[in-house]
Order: structure tokens, then sequence, then C-alpha cells
């Protein structure tokens, strides 16, 4: 059995615009290649041109280990790497001038003649965003902790068209990340997530799955509120303690819609935010009453209030959130609606 992936780099379209920093990401992008093949078995095979790549290996977990590298190190530099992973081969074959040919063109190349390039290619083309695409046939025989469920917005939608999203596993970013890096590369996404969002949002959307990922790659940070001991329940004064760090940054921005560049999607991870104040785990150690004061608030002052104002019924939580948790939250954002009205009479 053999694996296979294709990969390209976000945004180089853009930078070609400036030779040099084309020029810059580029090389960089070829020495992380060279240096990240050494996560490839033997009998690996790694074909690559400008800012894309083919590979196949018959190890998957050598397969997925080279993607991540190339994933994380990249991110750094503010480099982000977008792939698909599924079985299949590629059967990549060179393609050089025949000797016997009086032409005088150096000609050489390499062609694919496995059956499984065309699928694997158009499964990472519809793939909208920065991340590493794991296909049905794959998910399953890597280790769960290292599958994170992600999505990606296919189309910004049009004025009166409803929202889409599409589902997807992604790879995690696991424990092994040290603390301190995880938080820088998470600041540098967001950073560059909002940065190209007032941009254009068609650019910025592609940062959402990897932000996603990152939100749920460490399910086991503890949720606390910081003033539980004063018995504060307070709606305007909670303060919620994520120990993880992405959560806690999108926590606060989504308080603060209006004063942060626009990024198409924010209200997606408020909605991942949710599911994880909401996720019945051991680690969370909030009660109901507070997860419900936290959602009055976001209701009352937030983004969900900017956006929905009530109408639950039309949060795009399909494909984000489970039913059962999707359920409880949008009883809960009701009861929070009219909690607001009746204090007005």
């Amino acid at each position: 059995m053999s694996y296979i992936a294709f990969l390209d780099l976000l945004g180089t379209a853009a930078s070609s615009m400036d030779a040099s920093a084309y020029r810059t990401k580029i090389r960089d992008f070829t020495i992380k290649l060279n240096t990240g093949s050494g996560f490839l078995r033997e009998g690996s095979k790694l074909r690559f041109f400008s800012d894309c790549a083919y590979v196949q290996a018959e190890d998957l977990d050598g397969l997925v280990g080279f993607l991540t590298y190339l994933r994380d190190s990249l991110l750094h530099s503010g480099t982000y790497l977008t792939a698909a992973v599924m079985e299949g081969t590629l059967e990549p074959k060179e393609v050089e001038k025949d000797l016997n040919n009086t032409r005088i063109c150096d000609l050489r190349g390499v062609s694919f003649f496995g059956e499984d390039i065309s699928t694997l290619f158009l499964y990472q083309d519809e793939f909208k965003g920065a991340g590493i695409r794991l296909h049905d046939s794959v998910v399953g025989k890597l280790k769960e902790h290292t599958v994170v469920d992600s999505f990606f917005i296919p189309e910004i939608p049009r004025s009166g068209e409803k929202e889409k999203i599409v589902p997807y596993k992604d790879v995690a970013f696991t424990d092994s990340h040290p603390d301190v890096l995880f938080r820088t590369m998470f600041r540098t996404a967001l950073h560059d997530a909002l940065l190209s969002g007032s941009q254009d949002q068609r650019y910025g959307r592609n940062y959402i799955p990897l932000l996603t990922t990152f939100m749920r790659s460490r399910p086991n940070a503890p949720l606390v509120l910081e003033d539980r001991e004063n018995g504060n329940t307070n709606a305007d004064e909670l303060n919620v303690i994520f120990g993880s760090y992405p959560c806690q940054l999108v926590y606060q921005l989504s308080f603060n819609p209006k004063k942060v560049p626009d990024l198409y999607g924010l209200h997606f991870l408020t909605l991942v935010l949710l599911g994880r104040l909401y996720d019945e785990t051991e680690h969370n150690l909030l009660n109901a009453d507070e997860r419900r004061e936290i959602l009055h608030r976001l209701f009352r002052k937030g983004i969900l209030e900017h956006l929905y104002n009530g109408r639950a019924n039309e949060m795009p939580t399909k494909g984000i959130l489970n039913e059962t948790t999707d359920r409880k939250i949008r009883k809960d954002y009701l009861q929070a609606a009219i909690h607001d009205v009746e204090s007005f009479s």
C-alpha cells in the first residue's frame, strides 16, 4: 500500500509581484523540502517545481511527519501550506530529450502515470485554505490524537446567500510542540489572517481552517473562571481562563469584532469556541450556569449579536458543532435573547 500527497503554497501569486520576496519564498520552500525529506522512508518519491510538490510514500506516518514539518516550519516565515493526502500511486517517470533527436533544446521533466493523480489534484484543489486535508482512506490509519476536525469555506457568499462550510480532517498540533512555539505559531497565523482579511475577504478566509485546527488541537487544556472563588457571576466581569492560548485570543476577539480588521469567518471561530465551552469533558471546569452567562455576554456584546441578533436559526453551526452541543447552544442563545427583551419591560 502506498500513499500520495500534493501540496503547494498559498499566496505565491501575490508575492510574485515582488521579485525579491518571491525568490526568497521559493528558496525557503526548496530548502525545507530538502530538510523535511528526512522524514520520508526509503522508497519514497518527491518531485517538486516552483511552489508545489508531489510525494509518494509507503509509510503514512513518515509522509504525515514530512507534511507537518513543512507546515510548521514554513509558518514561522509567514508562508502557508495547503496539502491533501490519500491512498494511491503517482508512478513518477523522468522525461528527458531523446538522445537521437537532433533538436538542441534541453528537455527535462517528470510525468505521473498513476491512476490516482487526477483524484488527488482535485481533492487538493477544492480545498480552500491552509492545512493538511486528510482523505477518508487515510484517517483511520493514523493515531487518533493526531487527527482533528476542521472545515474550510469554499466561497464567500453573496448578499442573501447562505453561508457554506466543508468539514474535513486535518493533522493536529500535538503536545510535541512546546507551549512557547505553539503560541508563537498561532500568533503569527492570526496576525496574517487579520492582515489578509482586511485586504480581501477571499484571502482572509484561507486562514480559518488553520486557526480552527489550532483551537481544536489541545482538547485537554482546562477551562476555568478566574474569579470563581469570589463567587462572581456577573456576565460583564466573567473572565474565562483557557488552557488553550488560541481559544483565549479568539474569545477576546469575539467581543471586539468592530475593533479588529475585517476577517470573514471570525464568527465561525466563535462557534468553534462555544463548542469548546460546551464540551462535556473532565477538563471543562465550567458548570451549566457559567456557560450560559458567557453565552449571554457573547450575545449582548460580541460578534454573534452583531451578526445574528437573536436569529439562532441562521447561525451556520452544521459541520462545526455536533448535534447535542448545537441544541444546547441554540437553547441558551434563545434564552439569552428573551432575557434581553424582558429586561426592557
